[in-house]
């Protein structure tokens, strides 16, 4: 077993008996492989963003925080802002955009503010 985005996978051991070293080898499913596992974010991806002194820069970081998490690409946003999911500085921003997706019925907008505050 191991522990994969804080759920619990199984995955099947097999046994090699090696005359020498006796190793075991872990195979996991391909369901469970990120072929690009090296990789954290798109350095091409472009966000909206104004210079980072600009006093509207975290408001526009939370937007694009949210934009990116919809299309399951965080990693482009933290790339872009500088912040993690979840940063406390942006949290009010977040907490802004929850009411209005609230408002317009959004529920994945919701869903994911919702996530980002906790």
């Amino acid at each position: 077993m191991f522990q994969l985005n804080g759920f619990v996978r199984h995955s099947i051991l097999v046994q090699r008996a090696r005359a020498v070293d006796h190793t075991t080898e872990e195979i996991v499913s391909r369901a469970f492989v990120n072929e690009d596992a090296g990789q954290w974010g798109n350095p091409a991806r472009r966000f909206n963003l104004p210079d980072r002194a600009d006093p509207g820069f975290d408001a526009a970081a939370a937007e694009a925080m949210l934009e990116a998490a919809r299309e399951g690409d965080t990693g482009s946003a933290e790339m872009a802002t500088g912040y993690y999911w979840g940063e406390e500085r942006l949290k009010p921003f977040v907490e802004a955009i929850l009411i209005r997706a609230r408002a317009a019925d959004d529920e994945r907008l919701v869903q994911l503010a919702e996530r980002f505050v906790r």
